[in-house]
């Protein structure tokens, strides 16, 4: 590692360690009238588009029956559906409603009213700082995968609460 490389290590990892206990402040915050797995498979299959459960319980990192007990759920809460794949007409797709579409939006609102609260309660010169870094941020979200439509904060994958 280069002298250059060591100073700015230490700042990018003091700013990667204020951003990170910002998302879980943030994520703390949210409504709990949902398990993180139960919201993470609602923001894949938001990214993704109709899956099969075992593709759903390998992309969270959870056992196909674990899965299954979640799809059933969320399908009598009628935020998802099974329908037939017609590739294969043996296999069920699991799509989001738009009832899951619309709870997914209003949780991505409590977020960004949490956010704009906070960004709200800086200086007006740090909260100028924030915005000239959105050009940074954004390339960050692109380099995350995080794809415009992202309706939830990135979640630990695979979380059971």
């Amino acid at each position: 590692m280069t002298t250059k490389e060591s100073l700015l290590a230490t700042p990018a990892e003091e700013l990667a360690s204020s951003l990170y206990s910002l998302m879980i402040s943030v994520i703390h915050n949210m409504p709990r009238d949902m398990s993180k797995t139960g919201v993470a498979t609602l923001n894949t299959l938001a990214d993704s588009g109709p899956l099969r459960i075992t593709r759903l319980a390998d992309l969270e990192g959870v056992a196909q029956p674990s899965m299954t007990l979640l799809v059933d759920r969320l399908e009598r809460q009628g935020l998802v559906e099974r329908r037939r794949d017609n590739n294969d007409r043996r296999a069920t797709l699991i799509s989001l409603t738009d009832a899951g579409r619309s709870y997914l939006s209003r949780r991505k609102q409590v977020g960004t009213e949490r956010l704009a609260d906070l960004i709200a309660e800086l200086p007006n010169e740090q909260a100028r700082l924030l915005l000239d870094a959105l050009p940074a941020i954004s390339r960050l979200r692109r380099a995350a995968g995080i794809s415009g439509s992202q309706t939830e904060l990135p979640m630990q994958r695979g979380s059971a609460s």
